[in-house]
């Protein structure tokens, strides 16, 4: 079951497609095996206008075996469409990020943030060094040495 998961994660048109064609040939086949005077194109077309939920009426199963078929063929349908829309709404998001471009890479944002630091830094080095500030600080640090001796 995963070698199937992944080839259809892989191959998604490939997979549709297969399970598409498989599910008519197979599942008109076996209509045609179960259901009287049905022959295998009977069975085909039975098994496309099924697949596709059209549902014209001129063949439906009438035995217990051929409504275990139409599950089949239905259950082969609903997979294919699932696929389909998986896939259409895959390449639609696809397409969405690369018209708008927003989505940056995760070094892209890490060379952003790292120029915003080093440009924030330059400007504290250059208020640290100024005169003024490294006279206060050197006050601050006589009255905070004078408090310890006196304790």
């Amino acid at each position: 079951m995963n070698r199937i998961l992944r080839f259809v994660a892989q191959f998604p048109g490939r997979a549709c497609l297969y399970l598409l064609v498989s599910t008519v040939v197979i599942g008109g086949a076996f209509f045609s095996l179960v259901e009287q005077d049905a022959d295998w194109v009977d069975g085909m077309w039975w098994a496309i206008v099924t697949l596709t939920t059209v549902g014209y009426g001129d063949y439906s199963p009438e035995s217990i075996a051929g409504r275990w078929v139409a599950m089949f063929v239905m259950a082969g349908g609903l997979g294919s469409v699932a696929i389909l829309t998986g896939l259409l709404a895959d390449l639609i998001r696809e397409a969405r990020i690369q018209e708008r471009d927003k989505t940056p890479e995760l070094d892209d944002d890490i060379d952003h943030v790292m120029a915003i630091l080093e440009s924030e830094m330059d400007k504290l080095r250059a208020r640290v060094s100024h005169p003024e500030v490294i006279e206060a600080l050197r006050r601050i640090h006589a009255n905070e040495a004078m408090k310890e001796e006196t304790k």
